[in-house]
């Protein structure tokens, strides 16, 4: 008993209570339990965006320049990258319809990670939008906060500005270009980017049926394309079309892939039979194959535009509707293999487009779908392949 007292008397101290002789170890602990009541627990302050841009750039990852710039700028440089960076958030930020809690704060970390690169000048650039996302979280109401976001954009749009000229954005982000220029940002601003093509539609429309005294709905009519291929050309040049040149990674294996121009068309022509072969002949995807064509002479352009200038005139047939697609089909591909095989030798091919490469080479024979057609189960199964074996790597 003695022993007990001496504990108790020694262990009072510790727990700041007074403690008698009497005093018995379980109320010690409850009286302890008590008095250790847990604190309240403090806020954590909101970190700045050069804090986060730092926790960010030890992490290297999370950047993307979006699908901004056209693909016609190979090797943009890091200030283009952020703008293009900055242009895709904007434009995000524009469209979300839940702005939620959740998703500002998911979108104020997208906005962060822009500044992993060129970081001083973006952090100074961007560090208005991001403390107006922060007060914004922190007296978050669903109203207030559908008012404060097109200051937030214009602000992003600013910055990305900077860094990227109108005339290398893809379409929709040159709309967005000149969008909200100054201060005082709008929703009727921003959401004219998405509307200004119906806009001119249905004024287009409203013309033509005044002009023709029609009272009914006039049908959409089938856009009107360059019947030539120095037109489309032209077109391109001009920038009224977007020049999609691109050598396709799929085309060649990696070691093997060009730097020379002539042999990047021969790529570029390959994988448009390539894609014609597997495509549906619908409206919207002959227009397109009829844009990247001419995107393909946009390089080496002389020499390309006399091997394909006749398979891009029966291609714009097939589009009017003055020529089957299943009767054009075969020749527009015979004459690009044909141009094809002059650029690029079959080495150094994936195996797919070796098979395709080797089709309607007999000039006596005269080239059919059925033959072309081969090749297009060929190419679908490879990649059903790829996708599974990358599938398999995930797991």
């Amino acid at each position: 008993m003695q022993l007990f007292r001496l504990v108790a008397i020694i262990a009072a101290p510790v727990s700041g209570v007074a403690i008698s002789e009497h005093t018995t170890v379980t109320e010690t602990a409850a009286t302890e339990a008590v008095e250790t009541v847990a604190p309240v627990k403090e806020v954590k302050p909101e970190l700045t965006l050069t804090e986060v841009v730092a926790q960010l750039g030890q992490k290297k990852r999370g950047f993307s320049d979006g699908d901004v710039l056209k693909n016609s700028v190979r090797r943009p440089s890091e200030q283009q990258r952020v703008g293009g960076c900055l242009f895709d958030a904007a434009d995000s930020l524009t469209k979300e319809k839940k702005v939620d809690k959740g998703f500002l704060k998911s979108f104020r970390r997208q906005a962060a990670t822009c500044c992993t690169k060129d970081t001083a000048a973006c952090i100074e650039d961007v560090d208005p939008a991001y403390s107006a996302l922060s007060a914004v979280l922190l007296a978050y109401d669903a109203n207030s906060t559908k008012e404060a976001i097109p200051e937030i954009v214009g602000q992003l749009l600013a910055g990305a500005r900077k860094r990227v000229s109108k005339d290398i954005l893809k379409k929709k982000f040159a709309a967005l270009h000149d969008k909200c220029i100054g201060e005082g940002c709008t929703w009727e601003q921003l959401l004219q980017v998405e509307t200004v093509d119906a806009t001119v539609d249905a004024t287009a429309a409203t013309a033509e049926a005044v002009a023709t005294d029609k009272t009914e709905a006039t049908p959409k009519q089938k856009k009107q394309m360059p019947a030539t291929l120095s037109e489309m050309l032209a077109l391109i040049d001009s920038g009224a079309t977007e020049n999609d040149f691109e050598v396709f990674k799929d085309v060649f294996v990696k070691a093997q892939r060009p730097t020379e121009e002539k042999a990047q068309v021969g790529g570029c022509l390959l994988h448009k039979v390539a894609s014609l072969v597997g495509d549906k002949p619908k409206n919207w995807v002959l227009r397109l194959q009829l844009e990247q064509l001419g995107s393909c002479c946009t390089k080496d352009r002389e020499a390309c535009i006399g091997e394909v200038d006749g398979s891009y005139a029966e291609l714009a047939q097939a589009y009017a509707g003055t020529k089957p697609f299943a009767e054009a089909m075969p020749l527009i591909a015979s004459q690009l293999l044909l141009a094809v095989r002059s650029r690029i030798p079959a080495e150094g091919l994936r195996k797919s487009a070796q098979q395709l490469y080797s089709k309607c080479t007999d000039a006596e024979q005269v080239c059919t779908m059925e033959i072309l057609t081969g090749v297009s189960a060929v190419v679908k199964r490879e990649e059903a392949n790829s996708t599974l074996s990358k599938r398999a790597e995930e797991f």
